[in-house]
Parts: C-alpha cells; structure tokens; sequence
C-alpha cells in the first residue's frame, strides 16, 4: 500500500530508471522516473516505474506524452503526483 503524507498525499520515490527498481520503493513510497517529457513516453517505465513530468499546475493530471505531471513539494522536499 503506498505511503501518504500528512495532507493524505502519496509520497513518491524519483529514481533514475538505468536500472529495475519496480513499482514500490522499500520505504512504501511509490517509484516515479522524473524527465523533462521529451525523454520518455507513456505512463510506464521500462524499470517498472511510473514516468513523471514535474509541474506546477493542478489543471491536468497527465502530460501530452504519457506521463503523470508531479507537483515538487512546497518545502522542495518531495514530490506528489497530480490528482
């Protein structure tokens, strides 16, 4: 089950995705690849993990090519997917 944060939030993990991590980190956290959206398409990952694109808008939950869109956290401590 995957972790939140105090405002009920999933809380994700940004891995670099050169090598398999899978869907979960170990810490319940769940693992996002973070790229700029020309890097990789879709919501999935080849490592296993989601594809994420970070942005500051709530408008939209998916980016043009696949991937969640990802809010960097106020304290730029986190990330949190949109939605």
């Amino acid at each position: 089950m995957p972790r939140h944060n105090a405002k009920g939030e999933t809380e994700i993990t940004s891995t670099v995705g050169n090598t398999y991590t899978g869907l979960h980190a170990s810490d319940g956290t769940i693992n996002y690849v973070i790229n700029d959206g020309s890097t990789y398409t879709g919501f999935r990952h080849p490592s296993g993990a989601y594809n994420g694109v970070i942005t500051t808008s709530r408008a939209a939950t998916q980016h043009p090519n696949g991937s969640a869109y990802i809010i960097l956290q106020a304290d730029t401590v986190g990330y949190t997917p949109v939605g």
